[in-house]
């Protein structure tokens, strides 16, 4: 993800919820877990945890780094 501040503006009113939602769960867990499915028998607790798993590191991970970079940019607009 591309940071601009404009964008992450937006995306930063609307709270890490939607955003784990969205671009965690939807957009990077989802291909994660059928990316693992392989026709075999499978335990798809196991891979539906995985999933969640991954999605919530990946938009964890891309929240911190974004809030860092417009808190170090943007000292006095922190709210």
């Amino acid at each position: 993800m591309k940071f601009r501040k404009e964008n992450w503006e937006s995306i930063r009113k609307r709270g890490f919820l939607n955003f784990f939602l969205i671009r965690g769960l939807l957009l990077f867990g989802l291909p994660f877990t059928l990316i693992q499915i392989d026709g075999n028998k499978i335990n798809f607790i196991a891979l539906i945890l995985s999933g969640i798993i991954a999605g919530l590191i990946y938009s964890g991970s891309i929240w911190y780094f974004a809030e860092r970079k417009f808190k170090k940019e943007n000292p006095k607009n922190e709210v």
